[in-house]
């Protein structure tokens, strides 16, 4: 019983995190964009056996004052082979559009979070939610 609890209540963390990072989108493609240059790209830090994270920073300049943003992607970290990741951050071109805040300009991200993520996130969690109810329900 103390394991469908778990997977129950991480079931619905699962979803409730789709759902908040989702929404967060949502509301930062509105933000608007100014002309950016890359500083650096390339492959970043190992995200687990094979899979690396892209590695960008980038300049650009709103109301006249001067930002450096990191930030591939605003809500998730999403992480492939290195080759893919090179080329992902290879075809990025160069002046890049800069998604930014206009509330808090140091905040900005380059790349729309895949929507993949988001629906892989929400099916996790209806899977551990079902598991857990079907656990309770039959003990």
């Amino acid at each position: 019983m103390f394991f469908a609890i778990i997977a129950f209540l991480v079931g619905a963390l699962a979803l409730w995190s789709a759902w908040h990072a989702s929404r967060t989108m949502r509301e930062a493609r509105r933000w608007p964009t100014v002309s950016g240059t890359f500083l650096e790209r390339g492959v970043g830090a190992r995200m687990g056996r094979v899979s690396h994270a892209p590695h960008v920073k980038y300049a650009y300049r709103v109301h006249g004052k001067d930002h450096v943003g990191d930030q591939l992607y605003l809500t998730a970290r999403v992480g492939s082979s290195a080759a893919k990741i090179q080329k992902l951050v290879d075809s990025l071109p160069d002046p890049v559009q800069v998604h930014y805040d206009p509330a808090s300009p140091d905040r900005s991200y380059l790349l729309d979070t895949p929507a993949w993520t988001y629906w892989m996130m929400g099916a996790g969690g209806i899977v551990a939610i079902l598991f857990g109810l079907v656990h309770l329900v039959g003990s």
